[in-house]
């Protein structure tokens, strides 16, 4: 049995108090408009300040991996990055990268495929609207977690 790590918790308490069920729930817009949280599409770069997105991307699959991105410098860091070290600002990347692929990829919608079918990442891929590479990096991480769950099980 799967065990959710703490940011997979967080994650999914937060797709639920914005009652997603399913990959369909999840849309950059009304997650926004949800957590009041401006959405600027076209920017020249992604970024993000104060309480508004900017999105580079016309790639649908590239701006839903970004906004997640950038939903978590959102809900957690501070506008004030220039004033940190390069290795802290590194760890706020790294954090961020982390949180986006686990808010576009929540586990407890992905288990409800058969993860056993050859085809589910190209559907995972299309059904969550992110890159291929997205879900096999999530899938991975999964895969990763319930082997370590077994060892620590098995002593």
């Amino acid at each position: 049995m799967y065990s959710l790590t703490y940011l997979e918790d967080y994650v999914e308490k937060l797709h639920q108090g914005l009652n997603h069920v399913n990959a369909a729930d999840i849309h950059e817009t009304r997650i926004a408009e949800e957590l009041n949280i401006e959405v600027e599409y076209n920017a020249p770069f992604d970024a993000s300040m104060d309480r508004t997105i900017f999105l580079a991307s016309d790639c649908p699959k590239k701006i839903r991996l970004a906004f997640a991105h950038e939903l978590a410098h959102v809900r957690w860091d501070t506008d004030e990055q220039w004033a940190l070290s390069p290795s802290f600002k590194q760890y706020i990347e790294e954090k961020a990268n982390h949180f986006s692929l686990y808010f576009c990829l929540p586990a407890y919608m992905i288990f409800e495929y058969d993860l056993q079918d050859p085809g589910v990442l190209y559907k995972l891929s299309e059904e969550f609207v992110v890159p291929v590479e997205v879900v096999r990096e999530r899938m991975r991480k999964i895969w990763i977690r319930e082997r370590e769950l077994l060892n620590v099980r098995a002593l």
